[in-house]
């Protein structure tokens, strides 16, 4: 369910009343907040409308090929969830603030990071705007748009105008949260959870526009996702965000010959993994060179499940044991090497190097987000009150995000800047923890402890099931710890956490 202009308008409404009863400072922060609000509807509004005044007419209207509508619309229902969710969190926490909202840096901070599906779109965007540009010539394509455009929604302007607004909204978003943090104290409740949705902010739009930049590695990426058959307990994004490498980036590839089977496969090098493909249509008889080409008209099919690079191991082989231009590679899952030989030894050469550089590029990333994330423990570490014991027990109903119908679900969980995960529980809606976590409280009044559930996914972002949150004053309230809470879902259709949760207070705190 989307917000209504009728919800938005008139929660913006603030009587004068509150006004008046509130400081100059916290005015501003709300007419500032509204202001995030209120366009984040308006843009979540002409997603919908495109797609139902443009979309879905021309996708039934032949003026285009199948393969045309797939460069037009790429991922744009995808914008549709993604922003429908955080409109949804907004709508719930206008529900529940009243006429003054007190927070909402810890909904941004949880729901920027999920907008990723903008970085393919706003990658896309000029081939499909290209695309759209060469059919005014086509007269049967100018009277369809024509018609679509006489849609008071539309506002007589063609639907390549429209497919601009994605890239725009991104960019936008650091202004909007700038703006409402100028307006917080630093000591206010929502200033941490704001600073750091607008560093997420930041980030994303330093990713699209990266992408943007590369347009040769996006064009690629979306031919491999368009090529290559792929069976995964997982969907696989080639064009998008790794889960710490930042956007995906096609390193090498190349023709290869496994030895042990003589088989004629392809090998795709990104920037978090290695992907071994083979021919779509080739089972009895050896690929030609050209059949082996990608980027073109060619299809392939996943030959094994991607080495993550962080495990792969890459060495020259013996040639007296395997021939010349032959390297291999190593999984620590699997008890063999597998024998890849490349067109000549310097080509083997290439690979070997290049795989190394990545797996160098890949760990160091790696350990600097653990090294951030452990300052910001230590930093946790000073002013503390007490200590809460949190046990995440376990979740029910949860929606199923897997091709099989399960999820492979985590939560993770934030306090005071502290983050905690679960562990993974495979293939299931219903996952049982019963995992406890250890965090510390600095302030009794504020401190906000932030779930967050997720399906996790090795080879693209982990896919959001849901969030929810417990006030620590709000438990303090309902008496004596430990406390067992149910927590519904957030931001989804359905689900729910249970979790039992114990504070001890520092001896020099017992009195207050």
């Amino acid at each position: 369910m989307y917000v209504t202009s009728v919800l938005f308008e008139r929660a913006a409404s603030v009587s004068p009343d509150v006004l008046a009863s509130v400081t100059k400072t916290e005015r501003k922060r709300q007419e500032a907040i509204f202001e995030l609000l209120s366009s984040e509807r308006n843009y979540t509004d002409s997603l919908k409308f495109v797609r139902e005044v443009f979309f879905e007419p021309m996708a039934g209207s032949g003026v285009l090929t199948d393969e045309e509508m797939s460069r037009v619309r790429v991922n744009w229902d995808e914008l549709i969830l993604c922003n429908g969710a955080m409109l949804n969190a907004f709508l719930v926490r206008l529900r529940t603030s009243g006429s003054v909202v007190k927070a909402i840096g810890d909904i941004l901070h949880t729901q920027i990071p999920l907008l990723v599906p903008h970085i393919r779109w706003c990658s896309c965007q000029l081939t499909a705007c290209t695309l759209l540009q060469s059919k005014t010539t086509d007269p049967q394509y100018k009277e369809f748009e024509q018609k679509c455009s006489e849609d008071p929604r539309a506002a007589g302007l063609p639907l390549s105008s429209f497919l601009l607004k994605p890239m725009q909204r991104i960019t936008k978003y650091p202004l909007l949260i700038q703006r409402i943090l100028d307006y917080t104290p630093e000591g206010h409740m929502d200033y941490e959870e704001l600073s750091g949705a607008l560093d997420e902010s930041l980030r994303l739009c330093h990713s699209v526009n990266e992408a943007v930049r590369s347009k040769e590695n996006t064009e690629q990426l979306e031919w491999l996702q368009t090529n290559v058959q792929f069976s995964l307990d997982e969907t696989l994004v080639f064009n998008s965000q790794t889960n710490f490498m930042g956007q995906r980036k096609l390193l090498h590839w190349g023709k290869l010959f496994k030895i042990r089977g003589n088989r004629d496969l392809v090998g795709f090098l990104f920037n978090d993994f290695f992907l071994l493909v083979k021919p779509k249509n080739f089972f009895s008889r050896a690929a030609t060179p050209t059949e082996l080409e990608p980027f073109g008209k060619n299809e392939f099919v996943m030959y094994r499940t991607p080495y993550l690079l962080g495990d792969t191991i890459v060495n020259k082989a013996p040639p007296d044991q395997y021939g010349p231009s032959v390297f291999l590679m190593n999984y620590p899952s699997e008890e063999k090497d597998i024998p890849l030989k490349a067109d000549s030894d310097p080509a083997r050469d290439v690979w070997i190097r290049v795989v190394q550089d990545a797996k160098h590029e890949y760990l160091k990333t790696k350990r600097r987000s653990e090294q951030e994330m452990k300052k910001k423990w230590a930093h946790t570490m000073k002013h503390t009150v007490g200590v809460l014991k949190v046990t995440v027990v376990k979740a029910e109903d949860l929606t199923a995000s897997d091709p099989n119908g399960k999820s492979d679900p985590f939560c993770v969980l934030h306090f005071n800047q502290q983050e905690e995960n679960t562990p993974v529980v495979s293939n299931s809606l219903n996952p049982k923890w019963n995992y406890t976590m250890q965090f510390n409280v600095h302030d009794l009044n504020k401190d906000v402890l932030e779930i967050t559930v997720f399906d996790q996914d090795i080879f693209s972002p982990n896919d959001f099931l849901g969030c929810g949150r417990v006030v620590l004053k709000d438990l303090l309230q309902e008496g004596d710890s430990p406390w067992h809470k149910q927590v519904l879902l957030e931001d989804v259709s359905r689900g729910e956490l249970e979790l039992v949760i114990e504070l001890t207070l520092n001896k020099s705190d017992l009195l207050l």
